[in-house]
C-alpha cells in the first residue's frame, strides 16, 4: 500500500500563496461607507474579507464626503491611509 505524503499540505500551501498574491495585487475588494459613531475610527480594514469600512460619522471623512458626491476623495484618502 502506497501512501502519498504531503499532498494535502502542498495544496494548502499553494492556496495560501495564491491568496497572498491576490492580496498584494489588490488588498481592498470592497469599500463600504457606514455610520459607526463620532468617536469610532475613521476607517477599519478586515483582511479576511478584504473590506475597507469607512466611518461616515467621523468629522474628517464627513467633510470629504460633503465636498464630493461620488465619495472619490474619501475613498482615495482611506486607501492611502491603509
Amino acid at each position: 500500500m502506497k501512501v502519498s505524503c504531503g499532498t494535502r499540505g502542498d495544496d494548502r500551501v499553494g492556496r495560501m500563496r495564491l491568496n497572498e498574491e491576490k492580496v498584494r495585487k489588490n488588498p481592498v475588494q470592497d469599500t463600504r461607507f457606514e455610520k459607526d459613531g463620532l468617536h469610532a475610527l475613521a476607517l477599519r480594514y478586515f483582511p479576511e474579507s478584504q473590506v475597507l469600512r469607512v466611518n461616515r460619522d467621523h468629522p474628517f471623512v464627513d467633510k470629504l464626503i460633503e465636498s464630493d458626491e461620488y465619495k472619490d476623495s474619501a475613498r482615495l484618502f482611506c486607501h492611502s491611509e491603509l
